[in-house]
């Protein structure tokens, strides 16, 4: 049998009425807090992982309005309400503006949590711009700055970092002239980042180095390697990161003829892809000396091949990643595409047009997020003008 319980103290049912009353209005206080902190954690979500600092500005307005439930407007000139919301730490470059008077303390700091989440995000996305855009002087700063003339040839290259990638590159390349000589170098260091930037820097000075005093091909490679070793030695020797880094680099020495009308070609190779010749009559070939990687044996042996390198003729020195893309695209180029692809400009002697072709064919076929670095360097033999009498 049930027994109800029954109050019949009016004070006790008016305490007890109070009681739930004061606990309903705490709970649906709670709900509405947690539902205006979600609104506010909305923010942070959909700005993360945005690096544009304009595309933040933007999204953020109408992110803005959405939390708070009022007007806002984001503006870039400093406003002249004092009410005004700095956005971003340091100096303000943007500022969050709220329409209307305030509807109290609580409106407030709503509005200053808003503010602050955009200015975390804000700040983000300024430090990663600051480090991308450092990092691309880095990166310039490890080719050439420029491509000095040499009689009797023309010369162009590319230089196309991974797509959306903001690491440094380690592909690099060189023209060295010695006379009426020149020393291409193109290369390739493992890894990226820093890091690698710093072994790309020894590399190609090292490289350079060794051109301009006028050493052979074999030898350029033979004195990168010992330099590689030396330094692994001395990164071991100070309990430094025991993953060595390899290296890989073709060399290719063109000296002016005996007869006037072209250039002696030399060439070794390192682990590098084979450089590809075109003929003028549109025949072409990949010049393949033996030779292993760089920074890993203590005695390699590097072999030269030697070309005739006639006007008319092209030579295309380039790293891996114009022929093997990440991502499984079955419309990768081989070296015969590229021999292909150059030979079909035969007759029109132009380096930077070659250059380019390679370029915009691999951004072609690469999937977007799958596209590798890319160095290019191409040479084209011309007529070289004699000297007036």
């Amino acid at each position: 049998m049930k027994r109800h319980l029954t109050i019949d103290d009016p004070a006790a049912i008016e305490a007890m009425s109070r009681e739930l009353a004061e606990a309903r209005a705490e709970l649906d206080q709670r709900r509405r807090d947690d539902e205006d902190r979600g609104r506010i954690d909305n923010i942070s979500n959909a700005l993360v992982g945005e690096l544009d600092p304009a595309a933040i500005l933007d999204r953020a307005e109408r992110w803005a309005m959405a939390a708070l439930g009022r007007p806002c407007s984001i503006v870039t000139e400093a406003p002249s309400t004092a009410d005004a919301l700095p956005l971003g730490s340091g100096r303000p470059g943007a500022w969050l503006v709220v329409d209307g008077p305030s509807f109290g303390a609580t409106d407030d700091d709503a509005a200053r949590a808003v503010a602050e989440r955009i200015g975390r995000a804000l700040d983000a996305a300024r430090r990663m711009t600051a480090l991308t855009d450092d990092m691309r002087t880095l990166e310039r700063s490890l080719l050439p700055q420029a491509l000095l003339p040499v009689p009797g040839l023309q010369l162009a290259t590319r230089h196309v970092p991974a797509q959306g990638n903001h690491d440094l590159s380690g592909d690099f390349y060189d023209a060295v002239r010695t006379g009426d000589s020149v020393t291409l170098i193109v290369g390739d260091v493992q890894g990226k980042g820093v890091d690698a930037a710093t072994l790309t820097s020894l590399a190609r000075h090292t490289l350079r180095a060794g051109a301009l005093v006028g050493h052979r091909p074999s030898e350029l490679l033979g004195h990168l390697n010992l330099a590689l070793l030396y330094g692994q030695e001395e990164q071991l020797a100070m309990g430094g990161n025991d993953i060595l880094r390899f290296v890989t680099a073709v060399v290719a020495r063109l000296d002016p003829n005996d007869a006037g009308d072209g250039f002696d070609l030399t060439v070794a190779r390192a682990g590098q892809p084979p450089p590809i010749i075109v003929r003028g009559d549109g025949r072409f070939e990949q010049v393949e000396p033996p030779g292993m990687l760089l920074g890993v044996n203590e005695h390699p042996e590097y072999v030269e091949a030697t070309r005739q390198f006639c006007v008319g003729d092209t030579l295309v020195l380039y790293t891996d990643g114009v022929i093997e893309q990440r991502g499984g695209t079955t419309n990768a180029l081989s070296e015969q595409h590229l021999g292909m692809l150059v030979r079909n400009r035969r007759g029109v002697i132009d380096a930077d047009a070659i250059a380019q072709l390679i370029e915009d064919t691999v951004q072609l076929v690469a999937p977007e997020q799958g596209r590798d670095d890319v160095a290019i360097l191409v040479a084209c033999a011309t007529t070289r003008e004699r000297p007036v009498a």
